[in-house]
Protein backbone atom coordinates (compact mmCIF):
# COMPACT_ATOMS: atom_id res chain seq x y z
CA UNK A 1 0.00 0.00 0.00
CA UNK A 2 1.42 3.34 -1.02
CA UNK A 3 2.03 6.15 1.40
CA UNK A 4 -0.46 8.34 -0.53
CA UNK A 5 -3.18 5.67 -0.28
CA UNK A 6 -2.57 5.13 3.44
CA UNK A 7 -2.79 8.87 4.08
CA UNK A 8 -5.99 9.11 2.01
CA UNK A 9 -7.60 6.28 3.98
CA UNK A 10 -6.67 7.93 7.30
CA UNK A 11 -8.03 11.27 6.08
CA UNK A 12 -11.32 9.72 4.96
CA UNK A 13 -11.55 7.83 8.24
CA UNK A 14 -11.15 11.06 10.19
CA UNK A 15 -13.69 12.86 8.00
CA UNK A 16 -16.24 10.08 8.53
CA UNK A 17 -15.81 10.31 12.27
CA UNK A 18 -15.98 14.10 12.33
CA UNK A 19 -19.17 14.02 10.29
CA UNK A 20 -20.70 11.80 12.96
CA UNK A 21 -19.35 13.76 15.90
CA UNK A 22 -20.30 17.42 15.49
CA UNK A 23 -19.70 18.13 19.14
CA UNK A 24 -20.45 21.80 18.74
CA UNK A 25 -24.12 21.17 17.79
CA UNK A 26 -26.78 21.17 20.50
CA UNK A 27 -28.58 18.14 19.04
CA UNK A 28 -25.43 16.06 19.14
CA UNK A 29 -24.64 17.15 22.72
CA UNK A 30 -28.17 16.32 23.86
CA UNK A 31 -28.07 12.91 22.21
CA UNK A 32 -24.71 12.06 23.72
CA UNK A 33 -25.78 13.28 27.16
CA UNK A 34 -28.99 11.24 27.00
CA UNK A 35 -27.05 8.10 26.11
CA UNK A 36 -24.50 8.69 28.88
CA UNK A 37 -27.39 9.07 31.37
CA UNK A 38 -28.96 5.87 30.01
CA UNK A 39 -25.70 3.96 30.41
CA UNK A 40 -25.30 5.39 33.92
CA UNK A 41 -28.79 4.14 34.79
CA UNK A 42 -28.08 0.70 33.30
CA UNK A 43 -24.72 0.50 35.09
CA UNK A 44 -26.39 1.42 38.39
CA UNK A 45 -29.17 -1.11 37.80
CA UNK A 46 -26.53 -3.71 36.96
CA UNK A 47 -24.84 -3.03 40.31
CA UNK A 48 -28.20 -3.38 42.11
CA UNK A 49 -29.15 -6.62 40.33
CA UNK A 50 -25.69 -8.06 40.89
CA UNK A 51 -25.77 -7.30 44.61
CA UNK A 52 -29.27 -8.77 44.95
CA UNK A 53 -28.19 -11.86 43.01
CA UNK A 54 -25.23 -12.39 45.34
CA UNK A 55 -27.55 -12.14 48.36
CA UNK A 56 -30.00 -14.57 46.72
CA UNK A 57 -27.28 -17.09 45.93
CA UNK A 58 -25.88 -16.74 49.44
CA UNK A 59 -29.35 -17.43 50.83
CA UNK A 60 -29.88 -20.45 48.59
CA UNK A 61 -26.41 -22.00 48.58
CA UNK A 62 -25.24 -21.19 52.11
CA UNK A 63 -28.18 -20.53 54.43
CA UNK A 64 -30.90 -22.75 52.90
CA UNK A 65 -28.70 -25.54 51.54
CA UNK A 66 -26.56 -25.94 54.66
CA UNK A 67 -29.64 -25.95 56.89
CA UNK A 68 -30.83 -29.11 55.12
CA UNK A 69 -27.64 -31.03 55.88
CA UNK A 70 -27.71 -32.75 59.29
CA UNK A 71 -24.37 -31.41 60.47
CA UNK A 72 -23.97 -29.05 63.38
CA UNK A 73 -20.36 -28.19 62.66
CA UNK A 74 -19.20 -25.39 60.36
CA UNK A 75 -17.66 -28.04 58.10
CA UNK A 76 -20.96 -27.99 56.22
CA UNK A 77 -19.80 -24.71 54.61
CA UNK A 78 -17.17 -26.64 52.63
CA UNK A 79 -19.87 -27.96 50.27
CA UNK A 80 -21.46 -24.77 48.81
CA UNK A 81 -18.22 -23.42 47.21
CA UNK A 82 -17.75 -26.75 45.42
CA UNK A 83 -21.27 -26.67 44.01
CA UNK A 84 -21.03 -22.98 43.19
CA UNK A 85 -17.67 -23.40 41.50
CA UNK A 86 -19.00 -26.28 39.40
CA UNK A 87 -22.14 -24.42 38.26
CA UNK A 88 -20.23 -21.22 37.49
CA UNK A 89 -17.64 -23.22 35.55
CA UNK A 90 -20.36 -24.84 33.41
CA UNK A 91 -21.95 -21.45 32.62
CA UNK A 92 -18.61 -19.91 31.65
CA UNK A 93 -17.41 -22.94 29.69
CA UNK A 94 -20.65 -23.32 27.73
CA UNK A 95 -21.84 -19.75 27.07
CA UNK A 96 -19.20 -17.05 27.68
CA UNK A 97 -15.55 -17.85 28.29
CA UNK A 98 -14.95 -14.08 28.69
CA UNK A 99 -16.69 -14.34 32.08
CA UNK A 100 -13.84 -16.45 33.43
CA UNK A 101 -11.61 -14.81 36.02
CA UNK A 102 -11.75 -11.26 37.31
CA UNK A 103 -13.20 -9.55 34.24
CA UNK A 104 -11.21 -6.32 34.05
CA UNK A 105 -8.45 -7.70 31.75
CA UNK A 106 -11.15 -8.85 29.33
CA UNK A 107 -12.66 -5.35 29.29
CA UNK A 108 -9.19 -3.87 28.71
CA UNK A 109 -8.53 -6.23 25.82
CA UNK A 110 -11.87 -5.41 24.23
CA UNK A 111 -11.40 -1.68 24.77
CA UNK A 112 -7.89 -1.50 23.33
CA UNK A 113 -7.84 -4.15 20.63
CA UNK A 114 -11.47 -4.85 19.65
CA UNK A 115 -12.91 -1.37 19.41
CA UNK A 116 -14.88 -1.84 22.62
CA UNK A 117 -16.98 -4.65 21.14
CA UNK A 118 -18.20 -7.05 23.85
CA UNK A 119 -20.63 -9.88 23.16
CA UNK A 120 -24.16 -9.04 24.33
CA UNK A 121 -24.51 -12.20 26.41
CA UNK A 122 -21.46 -11.44 28.56
CA UNK A 123 -23.30 -9.17 31.04
CA UNK A 124 -25.96 -11.81 31.72
CA UNK A 125 -23.52 -14.71 32.11
CA UNK A 126 -21.16 -12.61 34.24
CA UNK A 127 -23.97 -11.71 36.66
CA UNK A 128 -24.97 -15.36 37.00
CA UNK A 129 -21.49 -16.87 37.22
CA UNK A 130 -20.07 -14.26 39.60
CA UNK A 131 -23.10 -14.17 41.90
CA UNK A 132 -22.98 -17.97 42.16
CA UNK A 133 -19.22 -17.96 42.77
CA UNK A 134 -19.35 -15.25 45.46
CA UNK A 135 -22.74 -16.26 46.92
CA UNK A 136 -21.61 -19.87 47.41
CA UNK A 137 -18.61 -18.70 49.45
CA UNK A 138 -15.93 -18.30 46.78
CA UNK A 139 -13.36 -15.68 47.73
CA UNK A 140 -13.76 -12.92 45.14
CA UNK A 141 -14.84 -9.32 44.88
CA UNK A 142 -17.64 -7.48 43.12
CA UNK A 143 -15.59 -4.88 41.23
CA UNK A 144 -14.32 -7.12 38.39
CA UNK A 145 -17.73 -8.56 37.55
CA UNK A 146 -19.59 -5.25 37.79
CA UNK A 147 -16.87 -3.60 35.69
CA UNK A 148 -17.43 -6.21 32.99
CA UNK A 149 -21.22 -6.06 33.39
CA UNK A 150 -21.34 -2.26 33.11
CA UNK A 151 -18.86 -2.23 30.22
CA UNK A 152 -20.87 -4.91 28.40
CA UNK A 153 -24.08 -2.90 28.79
CA UNK A 154 -22.38 0.24 27.46
CA UNK A 155 -20.94 -1.68 24.52
CA UNK A 156 -24.33 -3.23 23.73
CA UNK A 157 -26.04 0.18 23.58
CA UNK A 158 -23.37 1.51 21.23
CA UNK A 159 -23.57 -1.58 19.02
CA UNK A 160 -27.37 -1.48 18.80
CA UNK A 161 -27.21 2.17 17.71
CA UNK A 162 -24.33 1.38 15.30
CA UNK A 163 -22.22 4.22 16.66
CA UNK A 164 -18.61 4.90 15.58
CA UNK A 165 -15.84 3.03 17.36
CA UNK A 166 -14.83 6.06 19.40
CA UNK A 167 -18.25 6.10 21.05
CA UNK A 168 -18.28 2.36 21.61
CA UNK A 169 -15.11 2.80 23.68
CA UNK A 170 -16.51 5.84 25.50
CA UNK A 171 -19.70 3.98 26.41
CA UNK A 172 -17.70 0.96 27.59
CA UNK A 173 -15.80 3.27 29.95
CA UNK A 174 -19.04 4.98 31.07
CA UNK A 175 -20.69 1.64 31.82
CA UNK A 176 -17.67 0.42 33.74
CA UNK A 177 -17.47 3.64 35.76
CA UNK A 178 -21.21 3.59 36.56
CA UNK A 179 -21.05 -0.02 37.76
CA UNK A 180 -17.96 0.48 39.92
CA UNK A 181 -19.24 3.78 41.34
CA UNK A 182 -22.64 2.30 42.14
CA UNK A 183 -21.15 -0.78 43.77
CA UNK A 184 -18.88 1.18 46.12
CA UNK A 185 -20.93 4.39 46.37
CA UNK A 186 -17.90 6.27 45.05
CA UNK A 187 -18.54 8.35 41.90
CA UNK A 188 -15.07 9.93 41.69
CA UNK A 189 -13.40 6.59 42.40
CA UNK A 190 -15.49 4.84 39.74
CA UNK A 191 -14.68 7.46 37.12
CA UNK A 192 -10.97 7.43 37.96
CA UNK A 193 -10.91 3.63 37.83
CA UNK A 194 -12.23 3.74 34.25
CA UNK A 195 -9.81 6.49 33.23
CA UNK A 196 -6.69 4.95 34.82
CA UNK A 197 -7.37 1.34 33.84
CA UNK A 198 -8.77 1.87 30.33
CA UNK A 199 -7.39 5.22 29.13
CA UNK A 200 -4.38 5.25 31.48
CA UNK A 201 -4.82 8.96 31.96
CA UNK A 202 -7.31 11.82 32.10
CA UNK A 203 -8.76 12.80 28.74
CA UNK A 204 -10.75 16.02 29.27
CA UNK A 205 -13.62 15.36 26.89
CA UNK A 206 -14.12 11.73 27.88
CA UNK A 207 -13.55 12.34 31.60
CA UNK A 208 -16.58 14.63 31.86
CA UNK A 209 -18.96 12.07 30.41
CA UNK A 210 -17.45 9.17 32.35
CA UNK A 211 -17.79 11.09 35.62
CA UNK A 212 -21.38 12.03 34.75
CA UNK A 213 -22.22 8.37 34.10
CA UNK A 214 -20.59 7.37 37.41
CA UNK A 215 -22.68 9.94 39.30
CA UNK A 216 -25.87 8.62 37.67
CA UNK A 217 -24.87 5.04 38.60
CA UNK A 218 -24.44 6.01 42.27
CA UNK A 219 -27.75 7.89 42.24
CA UNK A 220 -29.60 4.84 40.89
CA UNK A 221 -28.12 2.54 43.55
CA UNK A 222 -28.87 5.05 46.35
CA UNK A 223 -32.48 5.48 45.19
CA UNK A 224 -33.11 1.72 45.12
CA UNK A 225 -30.97 0.43 47.98
CA UNK A 226 -30.54 3.57 50.06
CA UNK A 227 -27.41 5.57 50.79
CA UNK A 228 -24.87 3.62 52.75
CA UNK A 229 -21.24 3.91 53.80
CA UNK A 230 -18.94 1.07 52.73
CA UNK A 231 -17.98 0.19 56.33
CA UNK A 232 -18.82 2.56 59.15
CA UNK A 233 -15.99 3.99 61.22
CA UNK A 234 -16.84 4.35 64.93
CA UNK A 235 -15.53 7.93 65.09
CA UNK A 236 -14.09 10.64 62.88
CA UNK A 237 -10.45 9.89 62.20
CA UNK A 238 -7.67 12.39 62.75
CA UNK A 239 -3.94 11.84 62.36
CA UNK A 240 -0.97 13.91 63.39
CA UNK A 241 1.11 15.26 60.51
CA UNK A 242 4.17 13.97 62.40
CA UNK A 243 3.03 10.42 61.50
CA UNK A 244 3.62 10.93 57.76
CA UNK A 245 6.97 9.04 57.85
CA UNK A 246 5.14 6.02 59.26
CA UNK A 247 2.78 6.08 56.27
CA UNK A 248 5.79 6.16 53.93
CA UNK A 249 7.18 3.03 55.62
CA UNK A 250 3.77 1.36 55.33
CA UNK A 251 3.78 2.19 51.62
CA UNK A 252 7.16 0.52 51.17
CA UNK A 253 5.91 -2.59 52.97
CA UNK A 254 2.72 -2.69 50.92
CA UNK A 255 4.66 -2.33 47.66
CA UNK A 256 6.54 -5.53 48.50
CA UNK A 257 3.35 -7.27 49.61
CA UNK A 258 1.59 -6.18 46.39
CA UNK A 259 4.37 -7.77 44.35
CA UNK A 260 4.13 -11.03 46.32
CA UNK A 261 0.33 -11.01 46.07
CA UNK A 262 0.37 -10.61 42.26
CA UNK A 263 2.99 -13.33 41.86
CA UNK A 264 1.10 -15.71 44.15
CA UNK A 265 -2.13 -15.05 42.26
CA UNK A 266 -0.60 -15.96 38.90
CA UNK A 267 1.29 -18.91 40.39
CA UNK A 268 -2.07 -20.52 41.14
CA UNK A 269 -3.51 -19.53 37.77
CA UNK A 270 -0.54 -21.20 36.05
CA UNK A 271 -1.00 -24.24 38.27
CA UNK A 272 -4.63 -24.65 37.27
CA UNK A 273 -3.82 -24.04 33.58
CA UNK A 274 -1.53 -27.08 33.70
CA UNK A 275 -4.31 -29.31 35.05
CA UNK A 276 -5.88 -31.16 32.11
CA UNK A 277 -9.48 -31.09 33.27
CA UNK A 278 -12.63 -29.31 32.04
CA UNK A 279 -13.06 -25.80 33.42
CA UNK A 280 -16.05 -26.72 35.60
CA UNK A 281 -14.04 -29.41 37.40
CA UNK A 282 -11.17 -27.00 38.01
CA UNK A 283 -13.54 -24.40 39.45
CA UNK A 284 -15.04 -27.10 41.66
CA UNK A 285 -11.53 -27.94 42.93
CA UNK A 286 -10.94 -24.25 43.60
CA UNK A 287 -14.20 -24.17 45.54
CA UNK A 288 -13.19 -27.25 47.55
CA UNK A 289 -9.88 -25.70 48.62
CA UNK A 290 -11.62 -22.42 49.48
CA UNK A 291 -14.17 -24.28 51.58
CA UNK A 292 -11.60 -26.40 53.41
CA UNK A 293 -9.56 -23.34 54.35
CA UNK A 294 -12.43 -20.94 54.91
CA UNK A 295 -14.95 -22.90 56.99
CA UNK A 296 -12.88 -22.47 60.17
CA UNK A 297 -12.94 -18.68 59.66
CA UNK A 298 -16.52 -18.34 58.45
CA UNK A 299 -17.11 -15.25 60.59
CA UNK A 300 -13.92 -13.48 59.49
CA UNK A 301 -14.56 -12.96 55.79
CA UNK A 302 -12.18 -15.55 54.36
CA UNK A 303 -15.04 -16.83 52.21
CA UNK A 304 -17.07 -14.48 50.04
CA UNK A 305 -16.28 -10.79 49.53
CA UNK A 306 -14.83 -10.44 53.02
CA UNK A 307 -16.17 -7.12 54.28
CA UNK A 308 -17.28 -8.62 57.60
CA UNK A 309 -13.63 -9.41 58.33
CA UNK A 310 -12.57 -5.80 57.68
CA UNK A 311 -15.38 -4.62 59.94
CA UNK A 312 -14.25 -6.92 62.77
CA UNK A 313 -10.70 -5.60 62.37
CA UNK A 314 -11.85 -1.98 62.61
CA UNK A 315 -14.05 -2.83 65.62
CA UNK A 316 -11.03 -4.36 67.40
CA UNK A 317 -12.00 -8.04 67.37
CA UNK A 318 -8.88 -9.23 65.53
CA UNK A 319 -5.39 -9.31 67.05
CA UNK A 320 -1.98 -9.18 65.37
CA UNK A 321 -1.45 -12.94 64.93
CA UNK A 322 -4.94 -13.54 63.61
CA UNK A 323 -4.73 -10.57 61.21
CA UNK A 324 -1.50 -11.88 59.67
CA UNK A 325 -3.00 -15.35 59.31
CA UNK A 326 -6.17 -14.00 57.72
CA UNK A 327 -4.19 -11.89 55.22
CA UNK A 328 -2.22 -14.95 54.08
CA UNK A 329 -5.25 -17.22 53.94
CA UNK A 330 -7.23 -14.65 51.94
CA UNK A 331 -4.44 -14.62 49.36
CA UNK A 332 -4.57 -18.41 49.06
CA UNK A 333 -8.35 -18.79 48.81
CA UNK A 334 -8.73 -15.88 46.37
CA UNK A 335 -5.97 -17.21 44.14
CA UNK A 336 -7.71 -20.61 44.18
CA UNK A 337 -11.20 -19.26 43.56
CA UNK A 338 -10.29 -16.97 40.65
CA UNK A 339 -7.15 -18.76 39.44
CA UNK A 340 -9.12 -21.97 38.95
CA UNK A 341 -11.41 -20.11 36.55
CA UNK A 342 -14.07 -18.86 38.93
CA UNK A 343 -15.77 -15.55 38.20
CA UNK A 344 -15.07 -12.64 40.54
CA UNK A 345 -12.91 -9.60 41.15
CA UNK A 346 -9.63 -8.98 42.97
CA UNK A 347 -10.37 -5.50 44.35
CA UNK A 348 -12.27 -6.50 47.51
CA UNK A 349 -9.88 -9.36 48.41
CA UNK A 350 -6.99 -6.93 47.93
CA UNK A 351 -8.67 -4.45 50.28
CA UNK A 352 -9.06 -7.26 52.81
CA UNK A 353 -5.40 -8.27 52.58
CA UNK A 354 -4.22 -4.66 52.72
CA UNK A 355 -6.47 -3.87 55.69
CA UNK A 356 -5.13 -6.80 57.72
CA UNK A 357 -1.46 -5.95 57.11
CA UNK A 358 -2.12 -2.23 57.58
CA UNK A 359 -3.95 -3.10 60.81
CA UNK A 360 -1.00 -5.11 62.10
CA UNK A 361 1.32 -2.18 61.34
CA UNK A 362 -1.07 0.22 63.08
CA UNK A 363 -1.38 -2.07 66.13
CA UNK A 364 2.41 -2.09 66.51
CA UNK A 365 2.62 1.72 66.29
CA UNK A 366 -0.11 2.12 68.91
CA UNK A 367 1.56 -0.43 71.17
CA UNK A 368 4.83 1.51 70.95
CA UNK A 369 2.95 4.79 71.61
CA UNK A 370 3.90 6.13 68.16
CA UNK A 371 0.27 6.57 67.15
CA UNK A 372 -3.06 6.95 68.93
CA UNK A 373 -5.21 5.12 66.39
CA UNK A 374 -4.56 2.10 64.14
CA UNK A 375 -7.57 2.61 61.82
CA UNK A 376 -5.93 5.19 59.48
CA UNK A 377 -3.27 2.58 58.77
CA UNK A 378 -5.99 0.05 57.95
CA UNK A 379 -7.38 2.37 55.28
CA UNK A 380 -3.93 3.36 54.00
CA UNK A 381 -2.98 -0.34 53.81
CA UNK A 382 -6.02 -1.07 51.64
CA UNK A 383 -5.27 1.75 49.23
CA UNK A 384 -1.53 1.11 49.08
CA UNK A 385 -1.82 -2.61 48.41
CA UNK A 386 -4.28 -2.30 45.58
CA UNK A 387 -2.52 0.73 44.10
CA UNK A 388 0.60 -1.42 43.89
CA UNK A 389 -1.22 -4.44 42.47
CA UNK A 390 -3.37 -2.53 39.96
CA UNK A 391 -0.93 0.29 39.16
CA UNK A 392 -3.82 2.74 39.53
CA UNK A 393 -2.65 5.09 42.31
CA UNK A 394 -5.00 8.04 41.73
CA UNK A 395 -8.04 5.79 41.94
CA UNK A 396 -7.02 4.50 45.37
CA UNK A 397 -6.06 7.91 46.74
CA UNK A 398 -9.58 9.12 45.94
CA UNK A 399 -11.65 5.95 46.25
CA UNK A 400 -10.80 4.73 49.75
CA UNK A 401 -11.53 8.08 51.46
CA UNK A 402 -14.69 8.31 49.36
CA UNK A 403 -15.87 4.82 50.35
CA UNK A 404 -15.32 5.44 54.06
CA UNK A 405 -16.25 9.17 53.93
CA UNK A 406 -12.89 9.98 55.54
CA UNK A 407 -11.61 12.70 53.23
CA UNK A 408 -9.25 14.20 55.84
CA UNK A 409 -7.10 11.08 55.53
CA UNK A 410 -6.45 11.60 51.82
CA UNK A 411 -2.92 13.12 52.24
CA UNK A 412 -1.88 10.28 54.56
CA UNK A 413 -3.30 7.63 52.23
CA UNK A 414 -1.49 9.24 49.29
CA UNK A 415 1.74 9.13 51.31
CA UNK A 416 1.41 5.33 51.50
CA UNK A 417 0.08 4.83 47.97
CA UNK A 418 2.95 6.53 46.11
CA UNK A 419 5.85 4.42 47.48
CA UNK A 420 3.79 1.24 47.15
CA UNK A 421 2.96 2.07 43.54
CA UNK A 422 6.60 2.94 42.76
CA UNK A 423 8.13 -0.16 44.35
CA UNK A 424 5.66 -2.63 42.88
CA UNK A 425 6.02 -0.95 39.49
CA UNK A 426 9.76 -1.56 39.56
CA UNK A 427 9.39 -5.15 40.79
CA UNK A 428 6.60 -6.02 38.34
CA UNK A 429 8.45 -4.20 35.52
CA UNK A 430 5.45 -2.10 34.58
CA UNK A 431 2.92 -4.92 34.76
CA UNK A 432 -0.13 -5.10 37.02
CA UNK A 433 -2.55 -7.72 38.28
CA UNK A 434 -4.74 -6.75 35.31
CA UNK A 435 -2.21 -6.43 32.48
CA UNK A 436 -0.28 -9.61 33.34
CA UNK A 437 -3.22 -11.72 32.24
CA UNK A 438 -3.07 -10.10 28.81
CA UNK A 439 0.72 -10.08 28.59
CA UNK A 440 0.73 -13.84 29.17
CA UNK A 441 -1.46 -14.20 26.09
CA UNK A 442 1.14 -12.33 24.05
CA UNK A 443 -0.71 -9.00 24.09
CA UNK A 444 1.67 -6.01 24.04
CA UNK A 445 0.48 -3.96 26.99
CA UNK A 446 1.96 -2.53 30.17
CA UNK A 447 0.52 -0.54 33.04
CA UNK A 448 1.68 3.06 33.03
CA UNK A 449 2.22 3.32 29.27
CA UNK A 450 -0.24 5.15 27.00
CA UNK A 451 -2.44 2.16 26.10
CA UNK A 452 -4.16 4.00 23.32
CA UNK A 453 -0.97 4.03 21.25
CA UNK A 454 -1.38 0.26 21.17
CA UNK A 455 -4.37 0.95 18.91
CA UNK A 456 -2.14 2.11 16.07
CA UNK A 457 0.05 -0.47 14.28
CA UNK A 458 3.31 0.62 12.67
CA UNK A 459 1.97 -0.28 9.20
CA UNK A 460 -0.52 2.61 9.46
CA UNK A 461 2.31 5.13 9.92
CA UNK A 462 5.29 3.88 7.97
CA UNK A 463 6.69 5.83 5.03
CA UNK A 464 8.40 4.62 1.87
CA UNK A 465 11.68 2.72 2.54
CA UNK A 466 14.84 4.77 3.10
CA UNK A 467 18.13 2.85 2.97
CA UNK A 468 21.62 2.76 1.50
CA UNK A 469 23.29 -0.24 -0.10
CA UNK A 470 26.23 -1.92 1.62
CA UNK A 471 28.32 -1.22 -1.51
CA UNK A 472 27.94 2.56 -1.13
CA UNK A 473 31.04 4.46 0.01
CA UNK A 474 31.15 6.31 3.28
CA UNK A 475 31.39 9.62 1.38
CA UNK A 476 28.20 8.77 -0.54
CA UNK A 477 26.34 7.77 2.61
CA UNK A 478 27.44 10.96 4.39
CA UNK A 479 26.17 13.07 1.49
CA UNK A 480 22.83 11.20 1.46
CA UNK A 481 22.32 11.51 5.23
CA UNK A 482 23.20 15.22 5.21
CA UNK A 483 20.74 15.92 2.40
CA UNK A 484 17.97 14.14 4.35
CA UNK A 485 19.04 15.58 7.73
CA UNK A 486 19.36 12.06 9.20
CA UNK A 487 21.43 10.83 12.14
CA UNK A 488 20.87 7.14 11.37
CA UNK A 489 20.23 5.22 8.15
CA UNK A 490 19.34 1.54 7.46
CA UNK A 491 21.82 -0.45 5.37
CA UNK A 492 20.81 -3.28 3.02
CA UNK A 493 22.73 -6.02 1.25
CA UNK A 494 21.19 -8.09 -1.54
CA UNK A 495 17.85 -6.52 -0.64
CA UNK A 496 18.01 -7.53 3.03
CA UNK A 497 18.43 -5.34 6.09
CA UNK A 498 21.85 -5.85 7.74
CA UNK A 499 22.14 -2.99 10.24
CA UNK A 500 22.10 0.73 10.95
CA UNK A 501 24.80 3.28 10.13
CA UNK A 502 25.06 6.35 12.32
CA UNK A 503 26.28 9.82 11.36
CA UNK A 504 28.74 9.60 14.24
CA UNK A 505 30.32 6.46 12.71
CA UNK A 506 30.37 8.01 9.26
CA UNK A 507 31.97 11.28 10.46
CA UNK A 508 34.62 9.41 12.46
CA UNK A 509 35.55 7.29 9.42
CA UNK A 510 35.89 10.38 7.20
CA UNK A 511 38.07 12.15 9.80
CA UNK A 512 40.30 9.05 9.89
CA UNK A 513 40.66 9.12 6.08
CA UNK A 514 38.40 6.12 5.43
CA UNK A 515 35.79 7.91 3.32
CA UNK A 516 36.34 5.60 0.32
CA UNK A 517 35.59 2.45 2.29
CA UNK A 518 32.27 0.68 1.77
CA UNK A 519 29.74 1.44 4.47
CA UNK A 520 29.35 -2.21 5.54
CA UNK A 521 33.03 -2.27 6.54
CA UNK A 522 32.37 0.08 9.45
CA UNK A 523 28.85 -1.11 10.20
CA UNK A 524 28.01 -1.84 13.83
CA UNK A 525 26.10 -5.12 13.51
CA UNK A 526 24.91 -4.90 17.12
CA UNK A 527 22.69 -2.00 15.99
CA UNK A 528 20.55 -4.23 13.78
CA UNK A 529 17.30 -2.72 15.02
CA UNK A 530 14.03 -3.08 13.17
CA UNK A 531 10.33 -3.60 13.77
CA UNK A 532 7.61 -5.61 12.04
CA UNK A 533 4.56 -3.91 10.50
CA UNK A 534 2.11 -5.37 13.04
CA UNK A 535 4.00 -4.02 16.08
CA UNK A 536 2.51 -1.09 17.94
CA UNK A 537 3.55 2.55 17.80
CA UNK A 538 4.60 2.33 21.43
CA UNK A 539 7.07 -0.47 20.61
CA UNK A 540 8.59 1.71 17.89
CA UNK A 541 8.75 4.64 20.30
CA UNK A 542 10.57 2.51 22.91
CA UNK A 543 13.22 1.36 20.43
CA UNK A 544 13.81 4.81 18.98
CA UNK A 545 14.11 6.41 22.42
CA UNK A 546 16.38 3.69 23.84
CA UNK A 547 18.85 3.77 20.94
CA UNK A 548 18.37 7.44 19.95
CA UNK A 549 17.21 6.66 16.40
CA UNK A 550 15.45 9.08 14.09
CA UNK A 551 14.62 6.35 11.55
CA UNK A 552 13.50 2.80 12.32
CA UNK A 553 13.20 0.29 9.47
CA UNK A 554 10.05 -1.83 9.16
CA UNK A 555 10.97 -5.28 7.88
CA UNK A 556 8.97 -8.31 6.80
CA UNK A 557 9.66 -11.96 7.60
CA UNK A 558 12.24 -12.09 4.78
CA UNK A 559 14.34 -9.29 6.33
CA UNK A 560 13.33 -6.95 3.51
CA UNK A 561 12.71 -3.30 4.37
CA UNK A 562 9.11 -2.45 3.43
CA UNK A 563 9.03 0.99 5.06
CA UNK A 564 10.46 3.20 7.77
CA UNK A 565 9.08 5.01 10.81
CA UNK A 566 10.43 8.45 11.76
CA UNK A 567 9.97 10.60 14.85
CA UNK A 568 7.57 12.78 12.85
CA UNK A 569 5.44 9.70 12.19
CA UNK A 570 5.19 8.99 15.91
CA UNK A 571 3.77 12.47 16.43
CA UNK A 572 1.20 11.78 13.72
CA UNK A 573 0.07 8.74 15.71
CA UNK A 574 -1.58 11.11 18.17
CA UNK A 575 -4.04 12.20 15.47
CA UNK A 576 -4.97 8.59 14.76
CA UNK A 577 -5.48 7.92 18.46
CA UNK A 578 -7.69 11.00 18.70
CA UNK A 579 -9.83 9.62 15.88
CA UNK A 580 -10.12 6.24 17.63
CA UNK A 581 -11.12 7.66 21.00
CA UNK A 582 -13.03 10.81 20.19
CA UNK A 583 -10.76 12.76 22.53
Amino acid sequence: MSRVLRYSERLNRKRRLLSLSKISTISHWLKLTFLVILIGILGGLGAVVFRLMINLMKLLLQSYFTSMIPLNDKVVFVIPPIIGGFIAGVLIHKWAIEAKGHGVPEVMESFIFKGGIIRKRVAFIKILASSITIGSGGSAGREGPIAQIGASLGSTIAQLLKLPRAYVRLFVACGLAAGIAGTFNAPLGGALFALEILYNGLLTFNAAYILFSAIIGVAVVNIILGREVFISIPERLTTDIAELPYFVILGIIMGLVAYLWVRLFYFFEDLYDKIKLPLYLKTAIGGLITGLIGFSFIDYGIMGVGYEGIEKLIDGYIDIKLALMLAFLKMIVTANTIGSGGSGGVFSPSLYIGSMIGGVYGFLLVREHLSKNFIPYVLAGMAALFAGASQAPLTQIIMIPEMFREYMLMPFIATSVIPSYTISRMLLKGSSIYTLKLERRGVEIKAGRPYLFSLVPVKDLMEEPIAVEAEATIYEVEKFMTSRNLDTIPVTKNGKFIGMATLKQISKAIINGKGNLKVDEILDTTLKLSINPESTVFKAFELMEKYDLDVLPVVNSNEKIIGVVTRKDLLRAYDLVSVETGS
